[in-house]
């Protein structure tokens, strides 16, 4: 013991008889450092100058740090002549938020003394902090009132330049003492069909011992269950929990939480809930819950009350993955959120599928909902549907990665409203492209590759066809295949090819039956416009589109009969898509040579021609000939083609 400070106990001694109090609370000691360890010379020996105060620094509390101090006697020595010393403590907890700073310090015997004290950010001081130290003698009347306004804890630095520091002492005001911490408010759900349950960790505030109630009773000393350290306990049901941390009798201020059995709902119930809430959504063995698509994060599930998109982004995953057609399940905790009329349960802290089940179900795998091309899909917002005939961005439907105004079929997900975003799913195809006879058909802007194309046209079998499609195509097995070569005055010949070229008219034949129903996949749907096969004044001329003829003999179609004709009237002058026309001088007797066998106008000749007896021949010049060998010959009026 310094006898410096002996007077000075004796002192403090006398003020603590009948006094347990201070400020109408209770005086803790929260810190103190006496040095008493430190063995070195200065200070306390009476030496305030010379080769003094060069021993290592002892602390006897833990968690000092210091630079250009040292142990002196009983004491320790900062600084230099030059350079400040700095020394700063641990943090120290405090139980309450005011207290004061008792410390003793002394000068050099010569040269500047000086001493100035901070602390931790949110503390203030109440008195000055900096000090003109007595030179070669201890001051021991240091006090500084500090409140810790927005700080948990304190932390002190000495700086001075050429000075002793001696017995550091905190004591708090613990009037009013921090409370015990208890969680955030929170809801919870049970893991089955029982009762919820779930586990409270309650933390005291230090140095003190903290009653808590489930009961909604307020604890007290003589009220509630005791925890002096951390505690954990179950609770069961909605349930409020009430605490209050007690050091020497007084209390801290009471704190209370209430933790919320969370809403159990079905997918109707769920949809009805405001964007925000979270729930635990229950789908029952019985209500059709059927796997669509899990893709990058997200699952879509439909039941027999709709369906709902799980929004899992990385908080949580499926395990197994989902696999379409799954049977689904079991129950589900998440948020609802609505996004442009997507239903989801996003996923929250408490998103798991633990108890969501997931298998496969027999061959009862889900259908799409049938859409078609007037349909209104805002009712249909997460879930998988399918269209035939939809014209893109042409009604109230809007398909991503499909050119506008295309004519498709589609399988996909609704994700937003009014767009599909196709998939792949049940062996449907996401998107075919459709080419209609009936209806315009709009060339992409550029060629879609890999593409499925469904074309509605029906080719029939035992006669000529006009045909031209926007894609590349091996012909058909068991049907001629025709392509306009050249005329020969009126004469328009056609020559046998083997394959389809994008926007090419063609005159096609089938010979075993009708040829219909056409799908192709993995094909190019080219941006090549129909094409016109010119030679001279006559041309063959494709549309992929239904188109309106001339009515002034210029172009002519190919009847079912196998006729050449031109319409009557405007009223009859259309022809239908995916075909081709003939243009032609106006009042020519076109023909059509198909293999050197000459068609003329109302009747289409493909093999020879048999002749009766008094029918008479003349050849190309007018000369009659009394036999027809192989060649072009007039009779009845008609040219024909003898082979």
């Amino acid at each position: 013991m310094k006898e410096r400070h002996i007077k000075k106990l004796l002192l403090g001694l006398l003020l603590l008889i009948g006094q347990t109090a201070w400020a109408d609370g209770v005086r803790h000691v929260a810190f103190e450092e006496t040095f008493n360890s430190n063995e070195g010379t200065g200070g306390n020996d009476g030496q305030f100058s010379g080769n003094i105060g060069l021993k290592k620094i002892r602390f006897e509390q833990e968690g000092w740090t210091s630079t250009k101090c040292n142990g002196a006697s009983q004491c320790l020595k900062f600084g230099t002549g030059s350079e400040d010393g700095v020394c700063t403590t641990p943090q120290i907890i405090l139980l309450g938020k005011q207290g004061v700073l008792y410390f003793d310090a002394a000068g050099w015997a010569s040269g500047q003394k000086s001493l100035e004290i901070t602390a931790n950010e949110g503390v203030t001081f109440q008195e000055n902090t900096t000090f003109e130290l007595t030179a070669g003698g201890w001051n021991t009347n240091y006090c500084i009132h500090f409140t810790l306004e927005t700080a948990t804890y304190l932390q002190l630095t000495f700086t001075g330049r050429r000075g002793f520091l001696d017995n550091i002492r905190v004591e708090e005001d613990v009037t009013t003492i921090n409370a015990p911490t208890l969680p955030d408010e929170y809801l919870f759900w049970p893991n089955t069909t029982e009762e919820a349950t779930t586990n409270i960790t309650l933390i005291p505030s230090d140095s003190t011992t903290v009653y808590y109630t489930t009961d909604d009773t307020d604890p007290s000393e003589v009220n509630g269950t005791k925890a002096t350290l951390t505690t954990n306990f179950k609770i069961t049901g909605t349930t409020t929990v009430k605490a209050r941390a007690y050091y020497q009798g007084v209390a801290s201020e009471l704190v209370s939480k209430t933790y919320t059995v969370g809403a159990t709902v079905e997918m109707t119930g769920f949809k009805e809930r405001n964007d925000g809430d979270e729930v635990r959504l229950f789908i029952p063995e019985n209500n059709g819950g059927r796997m669509l698509l899990g893709q990058d994060g997200k699952a879509y599930i439909r039941t027999n009350d709709g369906a709902v998109c799980f929004d899992f982004s990385t908080k949580a995953t499926f395990n197994p993955a989902p696999l379409f057609g799954q049977y689904v399940a079991g129950w589900i905790i998440g948020k609802k959120q609505t996004d442009d009329g997507l239903v989801k349960l996003v996923a929250t802290s408490n998103t798991n599928t633990n108890y969501l089940a997931m298998a496969e179900y027999g061959d009862n795998t889900p259908t799409p909902i049938a859409i078609s091309y007037d349909s209104n899909i805002n009712g249909h917002i997460g879930d998988w549907v399918m269209g035939n005939d939809i014209r893109n961005e042409g009604t109230f439907f809007s398909i991503n990665d499909v050119h506008d105004y295309a004519l498709i079929d589609v399988s996909g997900i609704v994700t937003s409203t009014n767009r599909i975003t196709p998939y792949k799913l049940g062996g449907y195809s996401p998107v075919t492209y459709v080419i209609d006879e009936d209806q315009e058909f709009v060339s992409p802007n550029e060629n879609i590759e890999h593409a499925r194309v469904r074309l509605k046209r029906v080719l029939k079998a035992g006669q000529w066809n006009t045909f031209c499609i926007p894609i590349d195509l091996p012909s058909f097995a068991d049907a001629q295949l025709r392509k306009y070569e050249q005329s020969e005055g009126s004469l328009m010949k056609f020559v046998e090819v083997l394959d389809f070229e994008a926007g090419m008219p063609y005159l096609v034949k089938p010979e075993l039956g009708d040829i219909k129903n056409l799908i192709y996949d993995d094909v190019t749907l080219s941006a090549t416009p129909a094409k016109s096969i010119e030679d001279g004044d006559y041309a063959f001329v494709g549309t992929y589109s239904p188109m309106n003829l001339a009515t002034d003999k210029t172009e002519l179609f190919l009847t079912n009969s196998g006729s050449l004709a031109y319409p009557s009237s405007e009223s009859v002058a259309t022809i239908k898509g995916m075909r081709a026309y003939f243009h032609v001088p106006a009042g020519a007797e076109a023909r059509l040579f198909i293999d050197d066998d000459a068609t003329p106008i109302g009747e289409i000749i493909n093999g020879q021609q048999s002749r009766s007896k008094d029918q008479n021949w003349y050849d190309l010049q007018g000369r009659k000939v009394g036999k027809a060998n192989k060649g072009i010959y007039i009779t009845n009026g008609k040219k024909l083609l003898v082979k």
